[in-house]
Formats: structure tokens, C-alpha cells, sequence
């Protein structure tokens, strides 16, 4: 199985960017994490599923959907199908929010917000690729 990080833009810094809120950065963060540091990137804003690496997902891989806000995760939900088959984490960003109603139509298997405790990501995913410590 595959692991994919998707997000509609690369990245969203400013001079207060932390690696909570900006995709790049939170991807980085993940990929410090043993077994994590292969997963693929694929950004909505330049190549929708189709990344530079040359692989597309397939049926069965894992993507990890970075939604920043309100915005990212509406545009992620109506390009749901193009997900379809694949074991969906659902990361949220935004500080404020989301209504959480949304989150279920994207049929994520797990959902977290960005500013909690990024190993509890990281066992989820192992969970799921089922690596046992």
C-alpha cells in the first residue's frame, strides 16, 4: 500500500507560518516519522492526482487529505470521486473549525485536526498499513 499526502495548494506561508497550518510543513513533520518517509505528494492547485513521481493512486492506497479550510475541504468533497477507493485521513487546519457534518462526506476513515499530537497520526497510519511495533 501506498501513502499519499494530497492538499489543494502546496504551500500557504507566511511570516507566522507553522508547520500546523501549512501543508508543506506538516508534511515534512510527517515524513521525520520512521515509515512515513516515502509518502508521495500531490497537490490539487498544480496536478490534480497526478504527481511528480509518476505514481497516481490506486484502489486500496492510503491518502492523507490536508484540508487548510472551509474552502480546501468543499473542493476536496465536490472531486470526491476522484478519491473513491482509496483509505481516506482527513487532516483539518483550521483553528476556527469546520462544521464537522462536511467531514463525513468524504468517508475518511480517520479524522484529526492539525494542531493535535502528530503521533497519534503516525499510529493511525501504521495501524492501517498494518506495521506492528
Amino acid at each position: 500500500m501506498t501513502t499519499f499526502f494530497f492538499s489543494m495548494n502546496d504551500a500557504d506561508c507566511s511570516s507566522g507560518c507553522r508547520w500546523q497550518i501549512c501543508p508543506q510543513r506538516y508534511l515534512s513533520e510527517l515524513r521525520k516519522r520512521d515509515g512515513l518517509r516515502n509518502i508521495l505528494t500531490l497537490f490539487g492547485e498544480r496536478s490534480c492526482l497526478s504527481p511528480a513521481q509518476g505514481r497516481v493512486p490506486r484502489t486500496g492506497d492510503l491518502i492523507i487529505l490536508y484540508a487548510k479550510d472551509l474552502q480546501d475541504l468543499e473542493a476536496m468533497i465536490d472531486a470526491g470521486d476522484i478519491f473513491d477507493g482509496l483509505k481516506k485521513i482527513l487532516v483539518v487546519a483550521d483553528p476556527a473549525g469546520v462544521d464537522d457534518r462536511k467531514y463525513h462526506m468524504l468517508a475518511p476513515r480517520y479524522i484529526t485536526h492539525a494542531g493535535r499530537n502528530i503521533a497519534e497520526l503516525e499510529a493511525v497510519i501504521r495501524k492501517m498499513k498494518k506495521y506492528v511495533h
